[in-house]
C-alpha cells in the first residue's frame, strides 16, 4: 500500500457529502493514490473508475492540498483531463496495470 498523506479534512468532507464513514472514504482515497501513481509513472492515457473520478473531483476541490499532494508525492501535478466518451478499453488497460502495479484492486 502507498503511504502518502491523504488531508483528513478532505476525506471527512467526501464522506459526508457521499454519506460513507470516514474509513470508507479513505480507502476510496487509497485507491485513488494507486491510480495517481499509475498515471504520475507511466506514459500513456489513463481511466480511473467511476467511483474513483468522482474522489478524484472531490480532491480538485481542494486546490492547494491537491496540488501539494501532487508535487511532494509524485514530483508533478496531475490534471484531470475529461473525456468526451466512456473510455473503456483505456479503463480496462488502466485497471490491469494497476492491478499489476499494486495487487488486486478494492
Amino acid at each position: 500500500m502507498l503511504a502518502h498523506h491523504i488531508p483528513l479534512q478532505v476525506v471527512r468532507r467526501y464522506a459526508q457529502s457521499h454519506n460513507i464513514s470516514e474509513d470508507r472514504a479513505m480507502v476510496h482515497f487509497q485507491e485513488l493514490e494507486k491510480f495517481l501513481e499509475l498515471s504520475a509513472s507511466n506514459k500513456g492515457s489513463f481511466a480511473p473508475s467511476k467511483k474513483l473520478d468522482k474522489t478524484w473531483h472531490a480532491f480538485l476541490l481542494w486546490t492547494r492540498e491537491y496540488e501539494e499532494f501532487c508535487l511532494k508525492n509524485f514530483g508533478i501535478f496531475i490534471h484531470h483531463v475529461p473525456a468526451d466518451s466512456p473510455k473503456t478499453e483505456v479503463y480496462l488497460t488502466t485497471r490491469a496495470m494497476a492491478e499489476q502495479m499494486f495487487g488486486a484492486l478494492e
